[in-house]
This record gives structure tokens, sequence and C-alpha cells, in this order.
């Protein structure tokens, strides 16, 4: 049985960051200040950039994730339906 990973106050941290990102990025488009793709492309920026400060450290699986869950939303942005563990 996995554990409830919402009992966690890192991930629970990194969710609401996450999502508040994702949020933040809907509302600019909507109110037609950015578009989609730039929106997505912020996400995809941000995912680089957490990769490239875990790689050589003992976060990288914790960069990773949280880096596959910004380009899941900047999937979702464009219109694409997936999850972080794959479509």
């Amino acid at each position: 049985m996995s554990e409830n990973r919402w009992t966690d106050p890192h991930f629970v941290m990194n969710a609401g960051s996450s999502l508040f990102t994702y949020n933040l990025c809907r509302l600019l488009v909507r109110k037609g200040l950015i578009s989609r793709e730039e929106a997505a492309g912020v996400m995809v920026e941000t995912a680089n950039d957490l990769r490239q400060a875990t790689e050589d450290g003992p976060g990288v699986g914790v960069g990773e994730a949280a880096a596959k869950s910004f380009e899941t939303f900047a999937g979702w942005m464009l219109g694409k339906k997936s999850t972080p563990d794959g479509p």
C-alpha cells in the first residue's frame, strides 16, 4: 500500500508551489497577457532550472520529480491530458 504523500510537509510545499505557478499562468493566459505557449515555456524553463540545480547533489531525485510535474503542467497548458507518471 502506498503512503499518503499529502502528509509530508515537503511534498505539500512543493505541490502548493507547483499548483500556484500553474494557476497563475492560467490566469495570465485567460487575461490575454501571455499565450498558452509562453506559459508552457515558463514551466519547461522551470523544469530545466530544477534539473540543473539538483543534478550534482543528493536531491537529484527530488529535482527530477518536481521537474516532471512542471513538464506535465506545461502539457496541460497546451491541452495534453496526462499525469506525471505517464499518459
